[in-house]
């Protein structure tokens, strides 16, 4: 596949989920995830190529919000690139300080990745390196919530929003 249809590909996947998507995010009570996961991606200009990863979040999700931490490893295939990430997340906006081991040094940025979704999770990410080049890549992640603390999906008020009737 070249870059422009997997560009355009995950561009689509991304507008669908994003519009597909029910008040997944809207909690009548607090919910505490671990959501380990799966990245599938491809990192884009020089020394670009497939990328895999595992990432693992630990999330919180109420009524107005959605934030948690996440920790990262990633592997470009052809560049021999490896990317470590520690971050915030916050509204479907991750970031923080990321390593980079390529051609047997180290470097440091900054990634921010935009994501979306629920178990299927379309991103766009960009780290700007201070050493040099930038990287931006996109892709998907395939996401297992397990939750931790919080009332069940299914059998603890689901996914409506609080209601007042008097």
């Amino acid at each position: 596949m070249k870059k422009q249809q997997i560009f355009k590909l995950t561009s689509i996947l991304f507008l669908i989920n994003l519009f597909s998507q029910t008040n997944a995010f809207t909690y009548e009570c607090d919910r505490y995830f671990i959501n380990p996961g799966l990245k599938i991606g491809h990192t884009f200009g020089e020394k670009g190529g497939f990328t895999i990863g595992f990432e693992l979040s630990y999330t919180i999700t109420t009524s107005k919000s959605n934030y948690g931490f996440v920790a990262s490893v990633d592997y470009c295939v052809s560049a021999k690139r490896m990317k470590y990430f520690l971050g915030a997340e916050y509204f479907f906006v991750s970031a923080g300080p990321t390593f980079i081991t390529e051609d047997e040094s180290v470097d440091i940025g900054i990634n921010v990745t935009l994501y979306y979704g629920l178990i299927i999770i379309p991103y766009i990410s960009q780290t700007f390196r201070f050493a040099k080049h930038d990287l931006v890549e996109a892709g998907s992640f395939l996401k297992f919530p397990i939750l931790v603390n919080g009332p069940s999906l299914i059998t603890g008020g689901g996914f409506l929003p609080k209601t007042s009737l008097k």
